[in-house]
């Protein structure tokens, strides 16, 4: 490579115009992001959604940028990631009705909260109104609803390095809300943003619908909303259970 006679052969200063987050990187990123989600659950034919009528969309990571990029991206900048809820509105058209209700935070746990945001960022955005007030605004955007796509699982510094969980399931204001949400009767589909594998046995005997998106990356929002929707047919894979 010519490192040693020169080694900052490479550096120059205009190169991260020309070459970060531009039309042909954020499209490479979008197909990363599309190829690695995995199907793990889809009864009654749930998935793909149409392109018509209402949706619930819920979830303290439906609309969140910062945990998009997950742990460890260190100069990624967060605030051009795309969330779900835009990714959704990019990709359904105006024949689909988007109620968004937050829901939930991500968790509830001061302990869990102050070492997530360990680094100044707030990745765990604590609502100002109470857990009752937020779950009751998610399952009102239910009920007038067709179906309920709920954005939920870990903020991004919840894994990697240092950042063991002794439970690995949903967060419990998670839970709640998830819990809530399937009593209305609707179709339920989960997305999972996160870092590692979580524990689903609740998860897996109450949605009609499980997707999980890991850190989607950049271009979170329209991999997703492009999975969602059909416009690519999910072919992750995870190691099998014997």
């Amino acid at each position: 490579l010519g490192l040693f006679e020169d080694p900052y052969k490479y550096i120059d200063e205009s190169r991260p115009a020309k070459d970060i987050l531009t039309d042909a990187t954020r499209a490479a990123s979008k197909e990363a992001a599309e190829h690695s989600c995995v199907l793990l659950k889809n009864a009654n034919q749930t998935l793909p959604l149409q392109k018509t009528g209402t949706i619930a969309l819920v979830g303290p990571l439906a609309n969140s940028q910062r945990n998009m990029l997950g742990t460890w991206v260190v100069a990624g900048d967060w605030k051009q990631s795309v969330s779900v809820l835009d990714g959704i509105k990019n990709v359904a058209g105006s024949n689909v009705n988007v109620l968004y209700a937050k829901g939930a935070n991500i968790s509830d746990d001061s302990l869990l909260i102050k070492r997530t945001n360990v680094f100044g960022e707030a990745e765990i955005e604590i609502d100002s109104r109470s857990p009752e007030e937020m779950i009751t605004e998610a399952v009102d955007a239910a009920n007038k609803s067709d179906v309920i796509v709920a954005v939920v699982g870990e903020a991004a510094d919840m894994s990697g390095e240092a950042s063991s969980r002794s439970d690995i399931s949903i967060p419990e204001s998670q839970e709640n809300l998830l819990k809530a949400l399937a009593k209305t009767g609707k179709p339920l589909v989960i997305i999972l943003i996160s870092g590692r594998p979580l524990t689903l046995t609740w998860e897996n005997d109450h949605a009609t619908a499980i997707l999980e998106a890991w850190a989607p990356g950049t271009e979170a929002g329209n991999a997703v909303a492009d999975v969602l929707f059909g416009n690519y047919n999910p072919s992750g894979k995870i190691t099998a259970e014997r």
